[in-house]
């Protein structure tokens, strides 16, 4: 049994300067403190990431956890993904949108992939993981768990390509799409 690390994830992303990537429900910001470390590595200039979340409290948190690790080019944004225009960005405004550990708690799944989907830019990725299974309730209960079939369908009608599926850990899948230019 193994968890992938969100570094080995953000690896997937194909990155450049002055890059915009929405991190939805972005929760403790694992995903966004990884393509910080990331975007540093790979010395890219100008990039911000967003984490989007719902829950105030929970960026708080991360606003605080932000500061206190240094970094920069992250930004907090409060917003329900699940509406349209619930993240007050303009259209078209993301290069990558990252949805991790999401899609099963998402009471409007179609919602969340029109807002994702309203936010990126013609050509742009779209990284999205899950839970495979339930695992004895380690993950989310079994009626919830969304697997990667269903993930593609929903993403594939709402006008995504697959670029990549990929494995992550034995816990999660992964697919990287890719919005029609």
């Amino acid at each position: 049994m193994s968890f992938v690390t969100p570094a080995e994830v953000v690896s997937h992303l194909h990155l450049a300067d002055k890059m915009v990537v929405a991190d939805l429900g972005a929760g403790t910001g694992a995903y966004c403190f990884a393509l910080a470390d990331l975007i540093k590595q790979e010395n890219i200039q100008g990039a911000t990431v967003y984490a989007v979340d719902v829950q105030k409290a929970m960026l708080e948190r991360l606003r605080a956890d932000i500061a206190h690790r240094g970094y920069v080019g992250i930004e907090t944004l409060w917003a329900d993904i699940e509406v349209p225009g619930g993240v007050k960005f303009a259209d078209r405004m993301c290069d990558a949108v990252i949805i991790s550990n999401v899609l099963f708690q998402a009471e409007n799944k179609e919602g969340l992939v029109k807002e994702a989907m309203r936010i990126l830019k013609p050509g742009g990725q779209m990284l999205v993981l899950d839970w495979t299974g339930s695992f004895g309730h380690m993950g989310p209960h079994p009626s919830q768990v969304v697997t990667a079939m269903v993930a593609k369908d929903l993403l594939t009608k709402a006008g995504m390509a697959v670029s990549k599926e990929f494995e992550a850990g034995s816990h999660h899948w992964g697919l990287l799409m890719r919005k029609p230019k």
